[in-house]
């Protein structure tokens, strides 16, 4: 599991590499992780820009320009690869393919690694005693 170092760095080098970059292609390779149908996942994000690639908690939330976030949580053993080609990766969760022609894979072989659209903001809850 990546500690939150970790997904900072991600986040980081993620936006440097996909910034700016449209999302022409998404591949699901597990639709029962989605929070949404795959059709609806894919016509909110597919053709649309990225902004950014953060880290909130312990997620990484792609910002794309029209609003919607795709959030990616690696579980305890979720794998990311970029990649210059679009490759059948093994036990794959979810793949971008960006019109620069890079993919980015996130697999999993207990298929824990979650995908979600829009994820909801995190809530703080601080105990007063």
């Amino acid at each position: 599991m990546p500690e939150l170092p970790d997904l900072k760095v991600f986040s980081l080098n993620l936006t440097k590499a996909l910034k700016g970059k449209s999302l022409k292609k998404i591949t699901v390779g597990n639709t029962r992780k989605l929070n949404v149908t795959e059709k609806e996942l894919k016509h909110r994000l597919e053709n649309e820009k990225l902004v950014k690639v953060e880290r909130a908690g312990k997620e990484l939330h792609f910002d794309f320009e029209n609003g919607h976030v795709l959030g990616l949580h690696l579980m305890l053993h979720g794998q990311l690869t970029l990649a210059k080609d679009d490759r059948d990766e093994k036990n794959l969760i979810v793949s971008l393919l960006f019109d620069d022609e890079q993919t980015l894979s996130l697999s999993d072989f207990q298929g824990a690694a979650t995908p979600t659209l829009d994820p909801k903001p995190m809530a703080f809850r601080m105990l007063w005693t």
